[in-house]
């Protein structure tokens, strides 16, 4: 059998270090390092809490996009009016995840 050729090692490591997480358990599918400026990710079912960042900002610095899970989104009798009227569009601001 012949074998494919090595990545390069750049590429090994940075492909090694996506899979590293900081201080987060091994369900968790993103990494642990972001900015305070990063897009800010939020459960389905915290949205109601928090739409709104805390200490009074108008609006988070980059955007946020709202996870909902397939189970919550196929439930709903009308997926696109229901997350509609709570500010949410597929595709959007909010993801199938």
């Amino acid at each position: 059998m012949k074998r494919l050729p090595s990545l390069p090692k750049l590429l090994q490591r940075k492909i090694y270090k996506t899979g590293q997480t900081r201080g987060a358990d091994d369900d968790v599918i993103y990494q642990n390092r972001v900015l305070r400026n990063s897009t800010v990710l939020i459960p389905y079912g915290c949205w109601n809490i928090c739409q709104k960042p805390p200490e009074a900002e108008a609006s988070y610095e980059n955007g946020s996009i709202v996870l909902i899970s397939p189970t919550e989104y196929f439930a709903m009798n009308n997926p696109t009016r229901e997350l509609g009227a709570q500010g949410l569009t597929l595709g959007i601001n909010t993801l199938v995840f």
